[in-house]
């Protein structure tokens, strides 16, 4: 008799995990933003400097 529900919550388990949509980081991926959008996400997180944020924002500008 405890082998049904031991079954049926390793069954829950495996189907929340199983879903793409659980298991995915809720932030927008880098296919759902634009290349200006990811390049101030990085400024603002500090990898790139003012300048080169600049330079890249310019370069982007150029080809758009």
């Amino acid at each position: 008799m405890m082998f049904i529900p031991l079954l049926l919550f390793i069954m829950v388990i495996y189907f929340l995990f199983r879903n793409s949509d659980f298991s995915r980081n809720h932030n927008p991926t880098t296919n759902d933003r634009s290349p200006l959008d990811i390049l101030k996400q990085r400024y603002a997180e500090g990898t790139l400097s003012q300048d080169e944020f600049l330079r890249m924002r310019e370069e982007l500008s150029k080809k758009n």
